[in-house]
């Protein structure tokens, strides 16, 4: 089933003009998620605009624009197709900036492109006086064209999320919540992101019990992402924060998992415990806890935890970077092939033998509410 977001691709896409009112994609978003109140379905859409529009597919107007807005709406009256060469523009899944054309900057030195560079926002102080360094400056450059072109009133986003976007990295930012960037002068605030914290209690349910798998999450972020959109649309009966490795200790992959699978069949009131799906980085490091996992479940007789494929498969929509980590001396090919089962086993293997992965942070709050507001349909 297409996301939302691919059906409001293929609308602004095939519209014979330019600049779309916004009934008419509030139509596409009425089909398809009728049971969903009028608001958060306000919501979904404005997310998948966003997502549009930072891809440089379509411009949404500037709260300031006449008539563009109605006050307290939370959409735009209409939007603005850009002009694209290519038809597909990589279906909005590509790093949001970091991606940006810089030919501008070919046969320039380094001084020339600090004093030619359309510095806005707080950068109009700031990039005159960079130091003259092709990391700091590549890395100024990118902030910029994300002030300069994000929309007014953006999401605010998780910093691994909003770092993987702009960097094609998620830990890019990571102690920027410390230091801040360039002397301290650019915060997370300017980069309209937050850190999340590691939480104290690991498993999160839904206000209302329901009868579905327990989802593992293997990093903070991810987990946080996926329990709120788990807290609107209940797909899992709980989410579990995997913190990372640790889930590979003994107890914690056999006592602490049976303990949680046995209280959500007691919230769901039924005596069949559910499934437990994984969900982590897609890299060999990644995939190596769960299966790590699954050899001590195997020994205690337990069932074993299962990779949570629609996640994954919606990951691999996104592009793969480079790696973190060599191989791990404990994962073999044939239990890789085993965990996901064909055909993705095979897409997963090639693109690791590439030498390139997928972090998890792909999957953000927002394409995480999509999929879980999909599930919970069925």
């Amino acid at each position: 089933m297409k996301t939302l977001g691919d059906l409001i691709f293929e609308t602004i896409a095939a519209s014979p003009e330019p600049k779309i009112k916004m009934a008419g994609l509030r139509k596409v978003a009425r089909e398809r998620y009728p049971q969903v109140d009028v608001d958060e379905r306000d919501s979904l859409l404005f997310h998948a605009l966003e997502e549009l529009a930072t891809n440089q597919f379509i411009r949404i107007p500037a709260r300031r624009a006449p008539k563009a807005w109605i006050a307290e709406d939370k959409l735009p009256c209409w939007i603005n197709r850009c002009d694209k060469t290519k038809a597909d523009v990589e279906k909005h899944c590509e790093p949001t900036l970091s991606r940006k054309d810089s030919s501008w900057t070919e046969g320039l030195t380094l001084k020339e492109i600090r004093a030619q560079a359309p510095w806005v926002g707080k950068m109009l102080k700031i990039g005159p006086s960079l130091r003259l360094s092709e990391e700091t400056l590549h890395k100024a450059l990118i902030i910029n064209d994300y002030m300069r072109e994000s929309p007014f009133n953006t999401t605010m986003l998780p910093v691994n999320e909003r770092s993987l976007q702009l960097f094609g990295y998620e830990k890019a930012l990571k102690n920027v919540h410390k230091v801040g960037l360039f002397g301290g002068r650019i915060t997370l605030e300017d980069l309209d992101c937050y850190r999340v914290p590691e939480p104290l209690q690991g498993v999160r349910w839904p206000n209302k019990p329901v009868n579905a798998p327990i989802l593992i999450v293997e990093n903070s972020t991810t987990f946080y992402s996926a329990w709120k959109a788990n807290s609107m649309y209940p797909m899992y009966s709980a989410i579990v924060f995997g913190r990372g490795k640790m889930l590979k200790g003994a107890e914690l992959a056999t006592d602490s998992l049976e303990e949680i699978r046995e209280e959500s069949a007691k919230r769901s009131n039924v005596t069949q415990l559910p499934e437990i799906h994984y969900f982590g980085d897609l890299d060999p490091e990644g995939v190596e806890i769960p299966i790590s996992v699954n050899r001590l479940r195997e020994k205690h007789g337990l069932e074993p935890i299962l990779p949570a494929n629609l996640l994954y498969q919606r990951l691999l929509s996104f592009p793969d970077q480079e790696p973190e980590h060599d191989w791990p001396k404990g994962l073999f090919r044939n239990e890789l092939l085993e965990w996901f089962g064909e055909p993705m086993a095979s897409s997963v293997l090639d693109t690791f033998d590439r030498h390139r992965r997928w972090a998890q942070e792909w999957i953000s709050r927002v394409i995480f509410k999509e999929i879980f507001a999909s599930g919970s349909e069925h």
